[in-house]
């Protein structure tokens, strides 16, 4: 295979590759958009439930409002969760560093357990 065709098969994976992601791009740019649409709607509805609860403090205006604490609540889990495993990803990649303060910390136990023992 000459060196011109090796070039052009690499050129071509790569705009593959490009274009491969791009879509994918698209596509998680889209359901994130959709989310923080059903997240403004459901604070708009509970803004208005509220609202109606207040002026009419009904038992079918409660249990609207309930329903759609629940979703918000629901929606904020999930949020948390996702906040969470980042975090995990990023401590489990970077690593704990260790600092001033720890190292203070073991030279203050071994400083008492040897004190201990003697």
């Amino acid at each position: 295979m000459a060196f011109a065709e090796m070039y052009f098969l690499v050129f071509v994976k790569l705009l593959i590759f490009n274009d491969k992601k791009r879509k994918s791009n698209i596509r998680h740019a889209n359901k994130i958009k959709k989310i923080k649409a059903e997240e403004w709607q459901i604070n708009r509805k509970f803004q208005e439930a509220s609202l109606a609860f207040q002026n009419n403090p009904s038992q079918e205006n409660l249990s609207t409002l309930n329903v759609l604490k629940e979703k918000i609540e629901q929606m904020y889990d999930k949020k948390v969760e996702g906040i969470i495993i980042r975090s995990r990803a990023r401590w489990y990649e970077h690593g704990e560093k260790n600092s001033k303060y720890f190292f203070y910390l073991e030279k203050r136990n071994k400083k008492a357990h040897t004190e201990a023992s003697a």
